[in-house]
């Protein structure tokens, strides 16, 4: 999932900004989190056992509109409980 863009650079230099993908390896079962460019998904490696063969994992995002509060659910009342 993506958490956040990370800008990379400093004061006079060109700012590339990277997000955070989480990952899982189907070779040991690992689950990891990666900041990397867009072009860079397709070369992640597992950090633990270094293997490419992930699978990048879809997590789904919070969704609100101009009538939900924080806190609550952004889902209408179904009238249960």
């Amino acid at each position: 999932m993506i958490y956040g863009i990370i800008p990379i650079g400093g004061i006079g230099k060109e700012v590339i900004s990277m997000a955070v993908y989480d990952f899982f390896c189907k070779a040991c079962q690992e689950q990891f989190s990666v900041s990397c460019s867009i072009s860079e998904r397709k070369n992640v490696k597992c950090p633990k056992c270094g293997t490419g063969e992930v699978q990048r994992i879809y997590k789904p995002l919070g969704v609100m509109n101009s009538n939900s509060q924080a806190g609550s659910s952004p889902l209408p009342s179904t009238g249960f409980g």
